[in-house]
């Protein structure tokens, strides 16, 4: 975990797409959605099908989701190590990302 720096914005999302084109054999068939808003809020969403991935920040604090057939999913339950990220940093996506395909893992529609 590095909760001691923060990516901005446009290094955050280039770093993302880098790390998820690497990191998922099939990333072409996800389809991407990013934003960002004044407010502090950014992020990029990675779907397919019946799964939805989101990384991104919430005010300066790392933020993510895992959908899968309209359910959200805890990874706090999965992983406990979760709970304890807080910046966006480069090895904290890292972390999410490797967690995520971990838990997709499971399922054969990954």
């Amino acid at each position: 975990m590095d909760n001691n720096s923060d990516l901005n914005y446009e290094e955050a999302i280039s770093f993302i797409k880098k790390t998820f084109i690497e990191k998922v054999a099939n990333s072409y068939s996800y389809k991407q959605n990013q934003y960002s808003d004044p407010h502090g809020y950014w992020g990029i969403t990675f779907s397919k099908e019946n799964i939805s991935i989101f990384l991104g920040s919430e005010r300066s604090s790392i933020d993510y989701r895992l959908t899968i057939n309209g359910n959200n999913i805890y990874l706090g339950s999965f992983d406990d190590r979760v709970l304890q990220l807080k910046n966006t940093s480069k090895k904290n996506f890292i972390f999410l990302i490797d967690l995520i395909l971990r838990y997709l893992a499971q399922y054969p529609i990954v």
